[in-house]
C-alpha cells in the first residue's frame, strides 16, 4: 500500500510541474483572427480554378459532406454523416457542368473571408439547429453562410445551398436525402 501511495505522489508531482522559463508562450490570438482561422479550418489547399464546397450537418439528419471540383470536371467527394456514401470518392462532371456550378456560386463569391455563420449573422439571433454552406474559391476567398442568416449583399434565393443538386454524381453519392429549403430570410 505504501509503495502505491508513493507512486501516486510521483505521478501527481510530475503532472503539476510548472512550465519552465524556456517554454515558448502561446501568442494571444485576436477574436477576428480566431474567426478567420475557424472559417478556413479543414479546407484543402486549392489550385487555380478549383472550388471547395461543403454542406454541414444540423441538429437533425441533414447530410454532412464536402467536395472539391476542378475546371476539367474531376472532383473528390467526402461524405461525413447522413449520406449514402461516407468517405472519399472520386467523381467526374462535364466541363460545362463545372462552368454552370461555378457560375451558380459567382454572386456569393467572397472577397477574402466572410463569416455569416450562426454566431456572426448580422441580423441578430438566428435558430441554431440548421446547417451551413462553406465555399472556398482559393486565394483566401471563403464564405461561410448559415442557412437561417439573412445578409443584405447576398442573393436571397439561397441557390448556393442547393447548387450541388445539379451535379448528378454528387447527388448519387449523397443519396436520397430530404433537405428542406432553408428558412425564408431577408423578407
Amino acid at each position: 500500500m505504501h509503495k502505491c501511495a508513493g507512486l501516486l505522489f510521483l505521478i501527481a508531482a510530475g503532472c503539476s510541474q510548472a512550465s519552465s522559463p524556456t517554454d515558448t508562450p502561446t501568442p494571444a490570438i485576436s477574436d477576428a483572427a480566431e474567426a478567420t482561422r475557424s472559417i478556413a479550418k479543414g479546407i484543402p489547399e486549392l489550385a487555380a480554378g478549383e472550388i471547395y464546397y461543403q454542406r454541414t450537418g444540423c441538429f437533425g439528419a441533414c447530410p454532412d459532406f464536402s467536395f472539391v471540383i476542378r475546371p476539367d470536371g474531376r472532383g473528390v467527394y467526402t461524405g461525413a454523416r447522413f449520406v449514402k456514401h461516407e468517405g472519399e470518392y472520386p467523381f467526374t462532371v462535364s466541363p460545362d457542368e463545372y462552368e454552370w456550378f461555378k457560375a451558380s456560386l459567382k454572386a456569393y463569391r467572397a472577397e477574402g473571408e466572410r463569416d455569416y455563420g450562426e454566431d456572426n449573422c448580422p441580423v441578430g439571433p438566428v435558430p441554431t439547429d440548421g446547417s451551413s454552406v462553406r465555399v472556398s474559391w482559393g486565394a483566401g476567398d471563403t464564405l461561410l453562410l448559415y442557412d437561417g442568416c439573412a445578409v443584405e449583399d447576398l442573393p436571397k434565393d439561397r441557390a448556393i445551398t442547393q447548387s450541388w443538386r445539379r451535379l448528378d454524381p454528387v447527388v448519387a453519392l449523397v443519396g436520397n436525402v430530404s433537405l428542406e429549403e432553408p428558412p425564408s430570410v431577408g423578407k
